[in-house]
């Protein structure tokens, strides 16, 4: 979704279901599965830190969905990295995304 370019959200609104996808770090190309996964996001050029929901769930053949809470959001620009380790072993290759938030009629 973001290899193309920025991903567009509105600033300060919840995303239910955001998903995206994990390959493996040992060929970069199998789809990661059964893995634990944890996200991290960088807001308006800050520091790293943890997503604020932090729950995960596998939908299937290496893709994950997550909340974007609305405070995860409030900000102007977001970097987003998932990473994950294989239950069984092996671990993903970091998934990043450059999100860039829309304002909302009224906001400021």
């Amino acid at each position: 979704l973001s290899q193309v370019g920025p991903v567009k959200l509105t600033r300060g609104v919840m995303i239910e279901n955001f998903q995206f996808y994990l390959v493996s770090s040992a060929d970069h190309i199998t789809p990661l599965v059964s893995g634990v996964v944890s996200g991290q996001i960088a807001r308006d050029n800050g520091s790293f830190t943890n997503l604020q929901s932090g729950i995960f769930s596998e939908v299937g053949l290496g893709m994950y969905r997550t909340t974007l809470t609305s405070g995860d959001l409030l900000c102007n620009t977001a970097g987003l990295i998932f990473t994950a380790t294989g239950v069984s072993g092996g671990a993903s290759d970091p998934r990043p995304f450059t999100v860039v938030m829309q304002r909302s009629s009224g906001q400021v």
